[in-house]
């Protein structure tokens, strides 16, 4: 298969390998850079150091319920497996460090906790923030076709109203002649002055 790169704000990533079992990428990452801490619901991989060397950190619960923090340093020909679940970063701080990650094929599933880029917390868009922000917009687009509907059955009736009201005021001058009857003055000036303005 053709090798895909996609640039990353921390470095970039090769993807050299994909199918139905396995994927297999080169991971870049350039001095100082830092992936976000994140961890997968399914996926699992396993890393080797190929140059450089690879600062990991592990987040783990103990059984008392506080947090624990590891910290590994990986040189060259180094590997470390991330099972599901397990709260991981991996830092170039040294220098440059390149990486390949066999893994199995869930290639969205990212969950970051912190990410010194401010990028989102769900790559797959199931987080709560990706979440909200889907449900604004299918709120907004629904108030914005009830607002529309509103005011087009509004206006459309004010027009046909003036319409008919036209008409009445016709009628009502071709039944008197054309002469108005002294106790109807009041009613058909205001018909006249509401309903025989131009339109806009």
């Amino acid at each position: 298969m053709k090798i895909k790169k996609t640039k990353k704000p921390w470095g970039y990533e090769d993807l050299w390998a994909k199918t139905d079992k396995y994927v297999g990428k080169l991971i870049h990452i350039k001095k100082g850079g830092s992936l976000s801490l994140q961890y997968h619901n399914d996926k699992e991989e396993t890393i080797r150091v190929i140059k450089g060397r690879l600062y990991v950190e592990f987040q783990n619960i103990n059984n008392g319920g506080q947090k624990v923090i590891e910290y590994y340093v990986l040189r060259e020909g180094e590997c470390i497996h991330v099972p599901p679940k397990q709260v991981h970063r991996f830092y170039a701080e040294a220098g440059p460090v390149d990486i390949i990650e066999v893994s199995t094929t869930e290639l969205d599933d990212v969950v970051r906790l912190e990410d010194k880029y401010a990028r989102r917390h769900s790559v797959h868009g199931t987080g709560i923030l990706t979440t909200i922000g889907k449900l604004s917009i299918v709120f907004g687009m629904v108030f914005m076709i009830l607002v529309s509907s509103f005011f087009g059955y509004f206006f459309g009736l004010t027009k046909t109203s003036r319409s008919e009201m036209r008409q009445k005021y016709i009628r009502r001058l071709t039944r008197t002649g054309g002469k108005k009857k002294e106790d109807s003055n009041t009613q058909d000036e205001n018909l006249r002055q509401n309903f025989f303005i131009e339109e806009e």
